[in-house]
């Protein structure tokens, strides 16, 4: 059974919803899928899962420790949430059919399986069919430029925010279609005292006051092999800005070249059918002249690292890693 993400949140927090076995979260939004699975784990508490275990899926892993765990009930805690989070985004075939059989399980434990990262191909393989068979599975599909405004004006909605016309437009004007970006916004804004419902201009004085215009700044800066960017990156560690977001901006725009490259198509045609903004493919454009796709390849695996790094999987300095990337692409 199908579900989809937007559909899910809804019905998952009525009263007295039975929960499935498993739960498969995957599709082209990221934010949606993981917004999914916290709210499930929320549901899931309140009905006596109260232990939660995180096993990151690679092509090495050993299941034997998950399985352990699966088949083992806690001394205390007997329903326990077991979260199986995809750490790469080509699965084995023998590392799909370990997780498509966990899938499938009997247990009193609750399986949760985050897949967002799977590309399209993997998806037609038999193991994920399997996977999605025995799941509850929740596909979050994309928010396109024409629906973002729908999207905001209910989410805003749901958060109790009240917001006019103009402030929507200037929240989709520069959430360029980030979403994690437009709920940071959103969460700022529950916290505020301002007169609803709100205005653009205030939208505008808020978003002069944040940093995204120095991460902008940056994310241009390195797109356009431009040598300021080391500069930026100086001021962003020393103003502590969230390297988190800065991570996930700039995987977002080397993934989004990468897909353009190995697309097999030109570069307009590319970007009509990944719905690339407007206003996002020149610089898409100079990052393909100036970078080989190897660059943009090493690039996407340091920042794919920096990402371990920010979630204490991998000990490094990250802000150090972010300057030698910088630094690797301006020479």
């Amino acid at each position: 059974m199908m579900i989809d993400s937007q559909a899910f949140n809804q019905q998952i927090t009525q009263a007295d919803t039975p929960l499935a076995k498993t739960y498969l979260f995957y599709g082209q939004t990221p934010f949606l899928s993981e917004e999914n699975a916290q709210v499930l784990i929320e549901v899931a508490k309140k009905q006596g899962f109260n232990r939660r275990e995180i096993f990151y899926i690679d092509n090495r892993f050993k299941f034997q420790p998950l399985l352990d765990s699966l088949n083992s009930p806690g001394l205390f805690d007997p329903k326990k949430i077991l979260e199986l989070r995809f750490d790469t985004d080509k699965p084995t075939k023998k590392i799909g059919e370990q997780v498509a059989k966990i899938a499938a399980h009997q247990s009193a434990n609750l399986i949760i399986i985050q897949a967002s990262g799977i590309g399209y191909r993997y998806q037609k393989e038999k193991w994920f069919t399997d996977t999605v068979k025995h799941s509850q599975a929740v596909v979050s599909k994309p928010i396109y430029a024409n629906q973002l405004p729908t999207w905001i004006h209910q989410r805003a909605t749901h958060l109790g925010i009240k917001l006019s016309a103009d402030a929507v437009k200037w929240i989709t004007r520069f959430s360029e279609g980030n979403l994690l970006w437009t709920n940071q916004i959103l969460m700022q804004l529950t916290h505020s005292d301002y007169p609803q419902p709100i205005s653009g201009e205030v939208i505008q004085e808020m978003l002069a006051d944040m940093s995204v215009f120095q991460i902008e700044d940056l994310n241009q800066a390195i797109l356009n092999k431009n040598k300021n960017a080391l500069k930026i990156i100086e001021k962003l560690e020393q103003e502590n800005e969230s390297l988190v977001y800065i991570t996930t901006v700039l995987y977002r725009e080397f993934d989004t070249i990468n897909q353009i490259i190995h697309s097999g198509q030109p570069f307009a045609q590319a970007c009509r059918t990944l719905r690339i903004w407007q206003n996002k493919q020149r610089n898409y454009q100079a990052a393909i002249n100036h970078y080989d796709p190897k660059k943009i390849t090493d690039s996407l695996r340091q920042l794919a690292l920096l990402d371990k790094i920010n979630k204490g999987q991998h000990k490094g300095d990250g802000w150090l890693l972010l300057n030698r990337l910088a630094s690797n692409l301006l020479v």
